[in-house]
């Protein structure tokens, strides 16, 4: 069974990785691709790694299955924080410099494609061009509204723990716990 559960998550989370490194356009960008994505590469493994645990602790199907959710939202909302916190940060972002377009691009391109937006998306990939795009997000409200998503998946997760009856262990408490945007150098 184990064996089962781990080639089915091999198998996504290679879909997944073969998603992100396709890309979406700048033409076209959908928020349901982006989570799609993230659920296939980092839900599939957390959720995997949680349903595997739960598999050996010889927890019931319905059990497992919860496991799994936990895991994946888990998964998502991790991806969802270092795609944001990576583009804040005062270093140059590889899926920047990479031309990817993960949660914050996706969610500032779903609100309308403006020129200056566009213009900095079309650019020079370089970290001044970075700390302008930044500022560009914050004006529209981008960084709160990535805020409000990975804290959704938080929640969800933490639903699960408390109803598998692991939300007091001391691991999950850090990290459920964590602030959705731990940047201590925000540009803005």
């Amino acid at each position: 069974m184990l064996a089962s559960l781990f080639s089915e998550a091999g198998l996504s989370m290679t879909h997944g990785q073969h998603l992100d490194l396709m890309g979406q356009s700048v033409d076209s960008p959908r928020l349901d691709r982006y989570l799609k994505t993230i659920e296939l590469k980092s839900g599939a493994s957390f959720g995997a790694y949680a349903r595997a645990a739960s598999m050996i602790g010889a927890r019931d199907e319905d059990d497992c299955k919860a496991f799994y959710q936990f895991g994946k939202a888990l998964g998502m909302m991790f991806q969802m924080m270092n795609d944001t916190h990576e583009l804040w940060r005062n270093e140059l972002s590889s899926d920047f410099r990479n031309g990817r377009l993960t949660l914050p691009l996706v969610l500032a391109l779903e609100q309308g494609r403006d020129e200056g937006l566009m213009e900095l998306l079309e650019g020079d990939r370089t970290l001044e061009r970075q700390h302008d795009l930044v500022q560009c997000l914050e004006a529209k409200g981008i960084r709160a509204n990535a805020t409000m998503r990975i804290e959704l998946l938080r929640r969800e997760a933490m639903q699960l723990a408390s109803r598998l009856g692991v939300r007091d262990e001391p691991y999950l408490s850090f990290l459920l716990g964590m602030p959705a945007f731990p940047i201590d150098r925000v540009i803005a």
